[in-house]
C-alpha cells in the first residue's frame, strides 16, 4: 500500500472486510491497514466495525490514534456523521 501511494489500492481489502470474508484472527491487522491507508468511506467502515457492541478487541484503544494520524498526515477524515467517533472515544474513556 505504501509503495503505490494510492488509497484506492486498499479497496479490494475493504470490500472483503465489508463482506465479512476476513478471518477473525486477521481482522485487527486488516482494520489497521484500512484505517491507515483508506479513504474517507473506508474510515467509516472501520469505525462501524470497531463500534459493534460485541467488539472488545484492542482496536478500540488504538482507534483514536489511527484516526488522528489519518487526519493529520493524510488529511483524511471519516465521511458523513461523525457522532460514532464521539461514541467510540466515550467508550474508550469508560473502558
Amino acid at each position: 500500500m505504501q509503495a503505490t501511494g494510492s488509497p484506492t489500492a486498499i479497496q479490494p481489502i475493504a470490500e472483503l472486510l465489508k463482506a465479512g470474508k476476513i478471518p477473525k484472527e486477521r481482522e485487527d491487522g486488516v482494520l489497521e491497514l484500512v484505517a491507515g491507508f483508506g479513504m474517507d468511506q473506508d474510515l467509516v467502515l472501520v469505525m462501524k466495525h470497531i463500534s459493534k457492541e460485541n467488539d472488545t478487541r484492542c482496536a478500540k484503544g488504538s482507534f483514536a490514534h489511527i484516526l488522528a494520524n489519518g487526519t493529520r498526515l493524510r488529511r483524511v477524515k471519516p465521511a458523513g456523521d461523525l457522532s460514532i467517533v464521539a461514541d467510540l472515544l466515550k467508550n474508550e474513556d469508560s473502558g
